[in-house]
């Protein structure tokens, strides 16, 4: 009874064994079929999911997996990049003394007041400014009354 024992014990074993690897191959199966194959009960035109099959049938049949390919998510878009602002120059040259780079514009927020003067020669010309007003503002309204009053003494 020894040996028939052993047998069954042999048989019972090795199906066991069988069994665990037959179900192992079955999960495994299951789920890639499960996560890759796409869906078979929706394929009336209609559904949501027939046109997400439809899409993705039509990118790998033209070749363009990109990030559009199934099982892909889609990248984040990157924001574009900030352009600099060219800086308004602060320094001119002088229309009384001929002087490169004399001139120095300023303006005071605070009181709304431009102000422009001449390093060599000393010369001044002040201006009410707005919120939108530059220096290179001020300076044009300098130069503009300078021509104004050259006018006037011709």
């Amino acid at each position: 009874i020894l040996p028939l024992l052993s047998y069954y014990t042999f048989v019972i074993v090795s199906l066991l064994s069988l069994f665990l690897f037959l179900s192992h191959i079955f999960l495994f199966f299951f789920f890639f079929l499960m996560i890759r194959r796409p869906p078979r009960s929706t394929l009336s035109s209609s559904s949501a999911a027939s046109d997400v099959y439809k899409r993705q049938v039509s990118t790998q049949s033209t070749g363009t997996l990109g990030d559009t390919a199934m099982g892909r998510r889609k990248s984040a878009a990157k924001a574009p990049a900030k352009k600099k602002q060219p800086k308004v120059a602060t320094v001119f040259d002088c229309p009384f003394c001929n002087t490169k780079s004399a001139v120095e514009c300023s303006i005071d927020k605070r009181r709304m007041l431009g102000t422009v003067s001449c390093r060599i020669c000393s010369a001044e010309y002040q201006l009410m400014t707005d919120y939108l007003t530059e220096p290179i503002d001020v300076y044009c309204a300098w130069i503009d009354h300078c021509e104004e009053v050259n006018e006037e003494q011709d």
